[in-house]
């Protein structure tokens, strides 16, 4: 098969041998924080592009291509791939620092929860299966892959019950940091505004307060309105600075949407 022929679903199953194989000598690596980072043109419809791996396994989720930025050239691709990577791709003492904002935490939730897994043999815990044939493989597999991370949202194999049993305390973590920050009026703002926009909250009239709120705990379901934020605000303990965060941000988020017109 040609470079150029080459679908996403052959490019995610590449190991790092397979990529080395198939472009050599025509890549380039770049080691981000512990990470190979492969710089290789597919030509045709994915081109120039960024493959990332970890322990010799693809870190698919971290990967970009030149079909998402098109009219950059090979230079600026390079160094917009490598200011990704120096973004998405965190050290263990990266993330024992104090979070710096919600995109911080995003990143990090992001990079523990699914970029990290799958430096491993990981089993993820979303899945159809449609047929009896598909439900037959499916619990094959589930058997081969007995150790479940929460963390991870899936399935590893015995030999990396140690690898789950690390993701996990590093998601520890991660939530005790989110403790350190639930009286951090910016934090909270930000955070609050964020995730107003990413339920579109200003045409979310029937559930957006509760879809919002969802997105900072597991809130049972109250209805829409000042008296049903009160009763979450409730039901996720938030703090007195929390509360005010996000009816400041609320009123912030309408406030743009009516004067940028995103109705």
């Amino acid at each position: 098969m040609q470079k150029s022929e080459l679908r996403i679903s052959d490019i995610e199953l590449m190991q790092e041998d397979d990529l080395r194989r198939l472009f050599a000598p025509d890549f380039e690596v770049i080691t981000v924080k512990g990470f190979q980072c492969y710089l290789v043109d597919f030509t045709g419809y994915f081109g120039y592009s960024m493959i990332v791996f970890g322990e010799g396994k693809q870190i698919r989720w971290a990967d970009d291509f030149e079909l998402h930025h098109k009219g950059k050239t090979h230079d600026e691709l390079r160094t917009l791939f490598i200011q990704k990577a120096e973004r998405v791709l965190f050290t263990e003492e990266e993330l024992a620092e104090p979070l710096k904002s919600y995109n911080d935490f995003e990143l990090r939730r992001k990079f523990i929860s699914e970029l990290l897994p799958l430096k491993r043999d990981f089993l993820s815990m979303f899945h159809i299966s449609r047929t009896e044939e598909e439900k037959a493989a499916r619990a094959a597999e589930e058997a081969k892959h007995p150790v479940f991370c929460s963390a991870a949202y899936g399935f590893f194999t015995e030999a990396d019950n140690g690898y789950a049993e690390h993701l996990t305390d590093m998601y520890i973590q991660l939530c005790n940091q989110l403790e350190d920050v639930k009286n951090n009026y910016e934090y909270q703002f930000s955070a609050f505004y964020y995730e107003l926009g990413n339920h579109e909250y200003h045409i979310n009239t029937y559930q957006g307060d509760w879809d919002t709120l969802s997105a900072f705990g597991n809130i049972p379901w109250r209805g829409q309105g000042a008296e049903a934020r009160e009763k979450y605000f409730d039901d996720l303990n938030f703090t007195e600075v929390q509360r005010k965060a996000f009816n400041d941000a609320r009123a912030k988020y309408l406030k743009d949407a009516d004067e940028n017109d995103w109705y």
